[in-house]
C-alpha cells in the first residue's frame, strides 16, 4: 500500500507543479485544479498514514530505552498509534474501492386515490418520465 501512496503523493507533487505553470490556459487549470481538489482527501490521509510509520517507529525506540512509569506509557503509545494506523488503512481502503453505484430499477406503481396513475423510472433518471431527459 505504501507504494501505491507514494505514486499518489507524488502525482499530487506534479500537479502541484503543472499548476504553478500552467500560465494563460484556464481549460487545463480548471482539470488540474479539479484533479488536485479530488485527490486532497487522500493525499491528507497518506501522508498521514505514512507519519504514523514514523511515529511508530520512534515509540518502540523509546520503549527500548524506557523503563518504569515511561515503558507503560510509551507501550500505551504505541497501542494508540497502532490503532490509528489499522484505521487509516481501512479509511483509504475504502477511498481506493468505492462503493459501486446501482441505478435505480425500473418501476412502476398503480394508480390510487393516493396520486395519478403510473410512474415509469429510467434506470439512468431517477425522475418521472414527465421529466426532459425521455
Amino acid at each position: 500500500m505504501l507504494e501505491k501512496l507514494e505514486s499518489i503523493l507524488e502525482h499530487f507533487a506534479s500537479l502541484d507543479h503543472r499548476l504553478a505553470e500552467v500560465g494563460q490556459d484556464y481549460q487545463l487549470a480548471a482539470e488540474l485544479s479539479k484533479e488536485r481538489s479530488d485527490l486532497e482527501p487522500l493525499v491528507e490521509l497518506a501522508k498521514e498514514y505514512k507519519e504514523n510509520f514514523t511515529k511508530a517507529d520512534e515509540t518502540r525506540e523509546l520503549i527500548e530505552i524506557s523503563e518504569g512509569e515511561m515503558l507503560e506509557l510509551d507501550k500505551m503509545e504505541l497501542d494508540e498509534i497502532l490503532a490509528r494506523r489499522e484505521e487509516l488503512e481501512a479509511e483509504l481502503k475504502s477511498m481506493f474501492n468505492p462503493p459501486q453505484r446501482i441505478p435505480p430499477a425500473i418501476s412502476t406503481t398503480s394508480s390510487s386515490k393516493f396520486g395519478p396513475g403510473p410512474v415509469v423510472m429510467r434506470r439512468d433518471c431517477l425522475l418521472p418520465t414527465s421529466c426532459e431527459c425521455t
